[in-house]
């Protein structure tokens, strides 16, 4: 099973991946996605499992044009997000049993190592009962690691085909 690594490990090593740490890590991410994360992409969108996830099965939906608030996203687009991320909320449910799941459209204030203003939208999976949405976006509590062979099992299990 995928395991925890700590926030400052997190941080350190997506230091070490990040090629300029200045720039929208989200438009870095379309510009260069990891292939083997990537579980859906058109000319608009682009979704792929978190690299870095608070929950296991976490999923990242983005526009992979760099739009920071809604009111620059075109009505299709954000449509399509949202019916991208009831999609991969449903396979969550079926492929890893989650008690709940979580889907929120955010963007950060400012540009930050492990996020950034880029409009997305998460899809995360709950295990536990008690989980406050608080506390799936933060990676105080650590984040998920895991190795090649499991991360292509995830991506199978979500795959929208």
């Amino acid at each position: 099973m995928a395991h925890k690594i700590s926030k400052a490990d997190a941080l350190e090593k997506l230091a070490r991946e990040r090629a300029h740490p200045e720039d929208c890590l989200m438009c870095e991410v379309m510009a260069h996605p990891h292939d083997n994360l990537v579980l859906y992409r058109d000319k608009q969108i682009t979704a792929f499992l978190s690299k870095y996830p608070r929950t296991w099965g976490h999923v990242v939906i983005a526009t992979n044009a760099h739009l920071t608030s809604v009111s620059e996203i075109p009505v299709a687009d954000y449509t399509h997000c949202f019916e991208l991320a009831r999609q991969f909320a449903a396979k969550q449910e079926l492929a890893l049993k989650p008690v709940n799941t979580y889907i929120a459209s955010i963007g950060a204030a400012d540009n930050l190592l492990n996020t950034c203003p880029h409009f997305h939208v998460h899809v995360l999976p709950i295990y536990e009962r008690t989980t406050k949405p608080a506390a799936v976006f933060t990676w105080d509590h650590g984040v998920y690691d895991g190795s090649a062979t499991e991360w292509a099992e995830l991506k199978k299990a979500l795959s929208l085909n």
